[in-house]
């Protein structure tokens, strides 16, 4: 059984609830109504629109995921190690390196594709720019054992 962590902020004011591992970003993005349910997160400059770039802790590492597939889509699994890459990678705008994916960038936002499974992520300008700036703020840091 899988008890979640949840997040729910009215007025401004956030409550927050922690099970192991699992954590929600201490933002609620504009005073909105916003409830996370683990395992999978956003970073908190994504606000509460539905639109966002996904992380989740998996056994093997961590998984990353497109919001807009509405759990549909492609999902691309990092190790440990090639998760910290790519957290370096994308703080930086550094050259995809990471082992996982490879990153590039266009008028239309950001493209990940993952050569070894086929699988592509397209995120638009904004919801890559508030995954880097969660990414910058250590959001998503420690999801790996």
């Amino acid at each position: 059984m899988i008890t979640p962590a949840w997040r729910d902020s009215t007025g401004g004011e956030t409550a927050v609830r922690e099970v192991g591992r699992w954590r929600t970003s201490s933002y609620t993005g504009n005073g909105s109504n916003c409830v996370e349910v683990a395992p999978w997160r956003t970073s908190s400059y994504s606000g509460a629109g539905p639109n966002c770039v996904e992380v989740a802790p998996a056994p093997s590492g961590v998984l990353l995921r497109d919001t807009k597939d509405h759990g549909t889509g492609p999902v691309v699994t990092f190790t440990a190690a090639q998760w910290a890459a790519f957290l370096r990678e994308a703080a930086t705008a550094a050259t995809s390196a990471n082992g996982a994916v490879s990153v590039e960038h266009d008028g239309a936002g950001t493209r990940v594709s993952a050569a070894p499974t086929g699988a592509v992520l397209r995120f638009t300008p904004g919801e890559w720019a508030a995954f880097r700036n969660g990414v910058r703020d250590g959001e998503f840091d420690g999801l790996t054992a």
